[in-house]
Parts: C-alpha cells; structure tokens; sequence
C-alpha cells in the first residue's frame, strides 16, 4: 500500500464536537517521491465506498503497520463525509471518545499543530509516467483504503481545515474570517481587519435584509 501526505492545521477542530476538516490529498503537486495525483483519481473509490454505505478508516499514523511507537490499529475517530473537488481529496471527519483520556490526547496533539497532516493509504490502478526527473509517475485512479491523521508529511502544500462553522447558508464572524485571510491570503493583520471589516461585516448585516443572493454568492466563492 503506498502513501501521499498532507500537511493541514487545526484551525477549524472543534473541542466540544472533536469535528476537523482538511485534504488528504491535493492535485497537481509533486511530494517527495515525485508523484503527482491527478484530478478524478478519487473518482471510482469515492463512488466504491458510497455504494457500500461506508467511509475509509481513520487511524493514527497507519496504525501498527506504520507507526514505530506503539501504535494501534484501532480507528482514532470517523470520516464522514469526502468528496473531489478543484483543489484535491476534502475530508470531514470526526474524532472518537473526547470525553476520555484518549481522545483528548489526540485533540491536544492536533490543536498544538504536532499532530499536523494527513496521508492516504490506497493502490494506484492507473498511472502515467512523468517527465522521469521530478516527476516520476502521474496517478491517475487510486483505490482508497484509509485516511491517517500524521505528523507533517511529504506534500508541502500546507492544507488549512474549513472553519467548521461555515457550513451551508452561514458566514463567518469577522474576527473567524480576519483569521482565515492572514492563514490562507497571507495578507496582513492590517490587511485583513480592513478586508474583514468592510467585507463580511457588510454582508453579515444584509444577509437576512434586502440581498440575501449576495451573501450567499459571496459564501460560494469563498469555498471555491
């Protein structure tokens, strides 16, 4: 089974809930054992594991078979929901037992940004040859086994989670949206503040006013 990681922060992790969202997989960028994933890779897997009702595992670090310290092969939590789109593999998932030590532990882990990436365990079914120098292969269908929560890994994409407020029909406070301009835009403190005060403080006070199109139009090219 090979491996492609990701590297993601816990920007959107909820403590109540455990709740995360992040990419375990991004298209078009060369990780350091020179594979490229290609857009649709995840196409026949993702309709695989709809038809069965089902979602891959999460576990930490591949479990036993990967993991030198002791790992188990116990899911760490559950997927639940994931999808391709422009950007590569999106995941939501959720972590298990937040109320017990264990679970805890994880949560410190992914809040503290060491436990900070995301990596796929699958088989390539179909691939391409790259250009042989850095690239090696182009993947193109990918049977998915697992998604692993791991340290940084081999992708250098730095892959933010989704707020987890944002969800359909909602906007982000000023102060959340302020954030996710500094993280994801790398504009400015200033920058940002501006941006966010004229942006979505304006559109949060007309959004159940007179142009509620707009809001929502605004909230769909924030997630594109």
């Amino acid at each position: 089974m090979d491996r492609f990681e990701t590297k993601f922060s816990a920007e959107g992790l909820d403590s109540k809930t455990g709740e995360f969202a992040g990419y375990g997989a991004v298209f078009g960028n060369v990780d350091t054992h020179g594979d490229v994933i290609e857009p649709g890779a995840f196409a026949n897997s993702i309709k695989e594991w709809t038809e069965r009702k089902s979602m891959p595992i999460m576990k930490m670090m591949h479990g036993t078979v990967a993991n030198p310290f002791g790992g188990s092969d116990l899911p760490i939590g559950k997927w639940k929901a994931m999808r391709e789109d422009d950007r590569g593999l999106y995941m939501e998932g959720k972590l298990s037992g937040m109320n017990t030590d264990r679970g805890k532990f994880h949560y410190s882990l992914m809040e503290d940004d060491a436990l900070n990436g995301l990596s796929i365990g699958y088989k390539s079914r179909k691939s391409a040859r790259g250009d042989g120098l850095k690239v090696k292969r182009r993947l193109q269908d990918l049977k998915l086994f697992e998604v692993s929560l791991v340290p940084e890994g081999s992708n250098a994409d730095a892959i933010v989670t989704q707020f987890k407020s944002w969800t359909d029909g909602e906007l982000p406070s000023a102060s959340e949206f302020e954030k996710f301009l500094r993280e994801v835009g790398n504009f400015s403190r200033s920058e940002a503040k501006a941006i966010a005060g004229n942006g979505i403080t304006h559109l949060l006070q007309r959004e159940a006013g007179d142009a509620p199109d707009e809001a929502a139009e605004f909230y769909r090219h924030l997630r594109a």
